[in-house]
């Protein structure tokens, strides 16, 4: 999915990537759905990077790595937050139960997961 579509106002779903506008960037594979939004993503990669390298976010508050449904999503604080699904329950809504905790816990197993303690 395109990263940088998670940022229009009021998206409720992230536009599908195409390969014609594919970038390879610090290793990672991305897909954009115009040459705009690839412009777009090359002039600030930082702000449209998926935080915690695109793990689930709540799974990395529960101590464990995740691979994210890139469906669910929310953008919270200015970052993209990818979270894995959990049969019917919604993760966003436990995460935003306790959100401050979730990501002090979340940014400490991604710190470790960089230092290779995983």
């Amino acid at each position: 999915f395109d990263p940088v579509s998670y940022f229009a106002a009021g998206v409720t779903a992230p536009l599908a990537g195409q390969p014609e506008h594919a970038l390879r960037h610090q290793g990672v594979n991305y897909l954009f759905a115009s040459a705009a939004s690839r412009a777009q993503f090359l002039a600030d990669p930082a702000r449209f990077e998926p935080a915690f390298g695109g793990w689930s976010a709540l799974g990395l508050a529960k101590d464990r790595l995740v691979l994210p449904d890139p469906k669910v999503f929310s953008v919270d604080g200015g970052r993209l937050l990818l979270f894995h699904a959990e049969g019917k329950s919604d993760p966003r809504e436990r995460w935003r139960v306790d959100a401050a905790k979730h990501l002090e816990r979340a940014e400490a197993r991604w710190a470790g997961v960089l230092a290779g303690q995983d």
